[in-house]
């Protein structure tokens, strides 16, 4: 039986009832500084600058009602007690005869 990953919702918006998250991509990035030998061969490296750029995708399943100031790009929702993520961008999609697609990006 193939065992399914947990899709982590990384911007808070899926109750399980109204939006339930369906994918989930963590865009995890980092820079890395290599040290060369003479002899050519890596003698040192140094990862940093890491961050992250999630995004999820929804699937509405109820009526989902946005008031004024409940959902602002900007918003800054705590993952953990280091690590944060700011929503940067919101796409709602619509086509006939399915439900409503919700694309949710940030860093």
């Amino acid at each position: 039986m193939a065992a399914f990953i947990a899709k982590q919702d990384f911007f808070g918006l899926a109750d399980g009832t109204t939006l339930v998250c369906v994918s989930s991509d963590d865009g995890k990035s980092a820079e890395v500084a290599e040290a060369v030998g003479q002899d050519g061969s890596i003698v040192e490296n140094n990862v940093y600058g890491e961050k992250i750029s999630p995004s999820n995708d929804y699937l509405q399943k109820t009526d989902w009602e946005i008031g004024a100031g409940d959902l602002n790009l900007g918003d800054i929702n705590a993952l953990d007690s280091t690590t944060s993520v700011c929503l940067n961008n919101i796409s709602i999609g619509t086509s006939a005869g399915s439900a409503p697609t919700i694309s949710v990006s940030g860093e």
